[in-house]
């Protein structure tokens, strides 16, 4: 709700709840935080990693796979960035055709 308090109050745009229904005047709140105000930045690193993998390795979630935000497109990122990613053929015709208009 924090950011959401940010983005659409703060920043007027649509609430969440009205975006579902065609309001899409989405808006954007920007900040910036210097880690280093908050202590060690080598700590603060080795404590935030602790708490993912914590998160990932939860007990009583033995049997399901807990991911944390970003593991899905970590995992994707370097697949593609090995294997190259595959574009249909005629996905690869509409964007030339696209292009060239």
């Amino acid at each position: 709700m924090v950011v959401e308090l940010l983005t659409e109050i703060l920043a007027q745009g649509s609430i969440f709840v009205d975006t579902s229904v065609g309001n899409h005047d989405f808006s954007q709140f920007l900040l910036t935080i210097d880690p280093s105000f908050f202590g060690d930045l080598d700590a603060l690193r080795d404590n935030a990693a602790s708490m993912f993998n914590r998160t990932r390795n939860l007990e009583y979630l033995q049997y399901t796979e807990s991911k944390i935000l970003g593991d899905y497109e970590y995992k994707h990122y370097i697949e593609n960035r090995q294997n190259e990613v595959s574009v249909d053929d005629k996905i690869v015709e509409d964007l030339k055709r696209i292009g060239q208009e």
